[in-house]
Formats: C-alpha cells, structure tokens, sequence
C-alpha cells in the first residue's frame, strides 16, 4: 500500500485494487481502477504536476487523471519502454520523473513528451525498486535500484544526455563504393543488380539502446529494421527513381533523420525507353508505305500490260487503220480515266495537217 497527500490536502491510497482519493473537506472516497479507466490495478506511486494532473504510477503502465476527470494510459504500446512503473518524482522545472524497471524516463506535462534516460547516460541498468524514489530540499533525486543507490540533479542528467547524429556513409553497386558528404544524386543502368547501403546512429558510446530505422521511398512502404548492424541490401530493383534515408533514437520515442537522404535512379533497359517504341512505330510506318507504294505501282503495271496485251491481241480483229484508232480512243478514256482522245494522222505526203480522229465520252462513234 502507498500513501500520497496532494496540494489540496486530499489522501491518495494506492493498492491492488485499484486507487482511492479521500477528501476530507466533503468526506467523499473515491476509487479508481480498470473499470473506469486506470491501466493497471496494482499502483506503486502517485505525482502532480503544477497543472493539477495526478500522475498514477502501475505495474502496467502510467495512467495521468487529469483535471477533467479523463484518465490517458501509457505503456509500452504508445511509449513507455516498459510497462511497470516504480516510482515517480516532479523536478524544479515541472517534468514528471519515472522509474521504468529498467530505466528513467522524464516526462514533459506541456508538450507531452517523454525522454528516455538508459544505460550510457551516467547509471547502470539495475532495475529501480518499488517506492524507493526521493527528492530532497536541494532538488537531487535519490532512486533505490536492485544494485544500489542512484542520485543526480536532473540538471546534470539533462546535459549529459545527447541527440544521435544518424549519417549515411556510403553505398555499394556495380562493384563501386560511392562516399557521400553531401546530398547527390545518381544515376544507375538497368544491368545494377544489387546494392548495399553503409550507415551508423552517431552515437560514439557504445550504448546498445539506441535504435535505428531505414527506408527506401519508391520500394519500402514502411520503416525498417536492420538485420546487419549498419548495413541494408537490396537486390533486383526494377527501374524508377529511390531515395534512402534513415533515421535513429536513443529512447524509441523522439527520431532524428539523417541529413542527407541519397537519390538515385535505375534507368530503363533500351527495349522499353520511349525512344525504342517511337523507332518502332516509325519503323512499321515506314514499312507500310512502302508496301502501299509497291503495291499501287504494281498495279499500274499491270494497267499498262493490260492495255498493251489488249491493244496487240485485237489489232488482228479489224481490217482497217480508222477501227484500230478508234478502239485506241475508247480504251484510252475508259482505261486511263480521260475526257477525250484526239489522234492525229498524217496524209499522204507525210504532213500532219490532215485527218483528225477524236472520241468523247458517253457519245457514240461517228466518222
């Protein structure tokens, strides 16, 4: 059982049943538990913070009660590290500390933000106790752990805790390590099979709690984790532009991306260019035209052999020279499309002054 009194002189009892709130200026109990909201049953510790939100420390989670009476859990499904909570403390500054079995966490009431302080920041990972947190006059905080006492000014831990500085170093494709220290972009040929991505959190302490996530836009549609510490392989990219990027956190909450994301583009193999399809259908173009050309010049040809087989074959057929000229003149505008035939015979003494021979269409032969 914990015992808490807060700024209006209300007792706060917490259990394994749940929370009660006395009030003895209206002598009214009051119990709070799973059934209206609470995230946890088994409470460990009670907080305020100087918007009059109580803070409710659990076995499952941290649930705030706020001054409306609505009840927002956390865990480790919307942020917590871990779900139990064992103590909690209100610095100077108004930030809710709390002890999540394995580490501290603080948490900003204004911005509703929470920072995760972990092994690397100055204290081991021993496992905090259960209502064993103090703050004294000074402002040190004092939190009992499975292996001893930890204290500090939040302060101090505030200073000591740094921002990662993801970067991405290099990349490997065609068998060619590409360096960037700045941002590029690059093109790559159809035949790239595979390639290889080379990036680090930033964090020089060796802390193992840091986390880092990587993306290829225009292939990933979410964030991934890597299966090689620093590395991430891809092989058989279709063609299309592709921006990787990366980002890393020391609390899993608050993420910093990479400064530079690297762009690059696959092209596409010749046979699908636009320029291939365009020389294809010209191609066929060019190909149709010239079978319409031999086909009409053909039958031209064959016009004319027509003509010239008819015009030997029936000179056999009439005895005189005017019924010859004019089959020549019915033929020529019927055959050739013209709108009349005049032939010019010359007289008997060679001059060319003499007989005219002529037919038009749809008239009968005269002499």
């Amino acid at each position: 059982m914990v015992l808490w009194v807060d700024r209006k002189d209300r007792m706060w009892i917490g259990s394994m049943r749940g929370a009660w709130c006395y009030d003895p200026a209206t002598g009214q109990l009051k119990q709070y538990s799973t059934k209206n909201g609470l995230v946890d049953n088994t409470v460990y510790a009670f907080q305020e913070d100087l918007q009059g939100n109580m803070y409710i420390a659990t076995q499952g989670g941290l649930s705030i009660l706020g001054v409306n009476e609505q009840i927002k859990n956390y865990n480790r499904s919307n942020g917590l590290p871990n779900d139990r909570c064992e103590g909690l403390l209100r610095d100077a500054n108004g930030y809710i500390w709390i002890g999540n079995l394995n580490c501290l966490i603080r948490y900003d009431p204004e911005h509703q933000k929470f920072a995760i302080f972990q092994e690397g920041v100055g204290f081991n990972h021993a496992g905090f106790r259960i209502r064993s947190a103090l703050m004294d006059p000074t402002g040190k905080m004092y939190w009992g752990t499975d292996k001893g006492l930890l204290y500090f000014y939040p302060d101090q831990l505030n200073n000591s805790y740094r921002i990662l500085h993801p970067f991405i170093h290099g990349m490997m494709a065609r068998q060619t390590m590409y360096r960037f220290t700045q941002p590029v972009s690059i093109e790559l040929p159809f035949a790239t099979s595979s390639f290889v991505f080379y990036f680090s959190s930033g964090e020089l302490t060796g802390d193992k709690k840091n986390q880092i996530r990587y993306r290829l836009r225009g292939f990933d549609e979410d964030w991934q984790t890597p299966v090689v510490t620093g590395q991430a392989l891809y092989n058989r990219l279709p063609p299309g532009n592709y921006t990787f990027e990366i980002k890393a956190s020391a609390d899993g909450i608050n993420w910093q991306e990479a400064p530079f994301p690297v762009q690059f583009s696959i092209h596409q193999p010749w046979w699908q260019t636009t320029w291939f399809w365009l020389g294809c259908i010209l191609l066929v173009l060019g190909i149709v035209v010239l079978l319409f050309r031999r086909y009409k010049r053909k039958k031209q040809l064959e016009a004319i052999q027509d003509s010239i087989d008819y015009f030997a074959n029936s000179n056999q057929e009439y005895a005189s020279v005017r019924d010859i000229f004019w089959d020549i003149c019915r033929n020529c505008v019927s055959r050739l499309g013209f709108e009349d035939c005049v032939i010019y015979t010359p007289d008997s003494v060679k001059t060319y002054t003499g007989t005219t021979s002529r037919i038009r269409p749809q008239t009968k032969r005269h002499t």
